[in-house]
């Protein structure tokens, strides 16, 4: 009988403390027989801007069910609060500077006490920091990176509206009296899923830094992130352009992308004119998602997880 298990991880459980690695969360589908936990392949998967491991929760379950249901291995998902993200941005002393780089390297750091990934999953923001972390992989083990909707290029203009949700947040102070004043406040400047989206991520100011702290909706409250650093890494995101990285990987590295064929990411004439000379090899990395935006993996998420199986049931080796 396949059981899936869940738990929120550190590699320490300390409260108030600085940890040396990122924050994450586990999830795991095994039957009564698998081996250990430890011996599993690891599967990171990242965040995109502003938002936190249990975004992913959900959908890691789902997943980690059908791998092994159609016959592939059991796997650790690990879920990862980037830096200045989620619990990371608490608990994790994140060293300077804040960039896709620098988020890599976070990574590196945290394959140390995981155990290191063979799959990456980034989305966004976090494909991109998946795509870093790619090219600088010189392991010698084979690693395989997908970016979901995460538009390779120099970014220009705002296609997802990020600049207004930002501003929005900046807007507000620093500590607020419930959720409900949170969305208030929101109310007109930001779209209502979106507002929604964003008071999820408020917790209790005497949580701040406590990973371990019991789940609460008391206030005053603040958000999981610090939003200067992360508005800095996302200013980087969008002057980075990493399309080299997908066209000639490393080594050892295979890397694919998924978009949403109505995402607004590849609405820009770099997008579309980098993907207009993409040779037949490089074509099959790229898979499309007909009728997705930029969120696929909510709105579409079976046809992203099957996407995704065929890397999982056969790992690479």
């Amino acid at each position: 009988m396949l059981r899936v298990a869940w738990k929120r991880l550190h590699t320490e459980r300390q409260v108030n403390r600085v940890f040396s690695t990122l924050s994450f969360e586990e999830v795991v589908a095994t039957s009564a027989n698998a081996i250990e936990r430890v011996q599993l392949p690891v599967c990171y998967i990242l965040h995109g801007l502003l938002g936190q491991a249990r975004n992913w929760r959900s959908f890691a379950k789902r997943l980690a069910d059908r791998v092994v249901l159609e016959g592939g291995p059991p796997w650790r998902f690990i879920l990862v609060d980037l830096r200045h993200h989620g619990w990371s941005a608490s608990t994790y002393a994140a060293p300077p500077p804040s960039t896709l780089n620098a988020a890599a390297a976070d990574l590196e750091r945290l394959a140390r006490a995981t155990g290191p990934p063979r799959i990456v999953i980034g989305h966004s923001l976090g494909g991109k920091v998946a795509l870093a972390y790619g090219a600088a992989h010189n392991s010698g083990q084979p690693l395989r990176v997908w970016a979901l909707d995460s538009s390779p290029g120099v970014v220009v203009g705002d296609p997802h509206g990020v600049e207004s949700i930002l501003e929005a947040i900046a807007a507000l102070p620093p500590v607020l009296s419930s959720m409900t004043e949170a969305a208030e406040m929101l109310k007109g400047r930001v779209p209502g899923s979106i507002a929604a989206w964003l008071t999820s991520s408020l917790i209790p100011v005497a949580s701040w830094g406590r990973h371990d702290a019991p789940p609460s909706s008391s206030g005053p409250m603040r958000f999981m992130f610090d939003l200067r650093r992360a508005r800095a890494i996302f200013e980087d995101y969008k002057s980075t352009c990493s399309w080299h990285i997908f066209e000639s990987p490393p080594a050892g590295v295979d890397i694919h992308m998924i978009r949403g064929s109505a995402s607004k990411s590849w609405e820009m004439h770099s997008s579309r004119t980098r993907l207009e000379r993409l040779t037949p090899s490089q074509a099959k990395r790229m898979h499309v998602i007909h009728g997705a935006g930029h969120w696929l993996h909510q709105t579409h998420p079976e046809e992203v997880m099957s996407a995704l199986l065929p890397s999982l049931i056969h790992p690479p080796v």
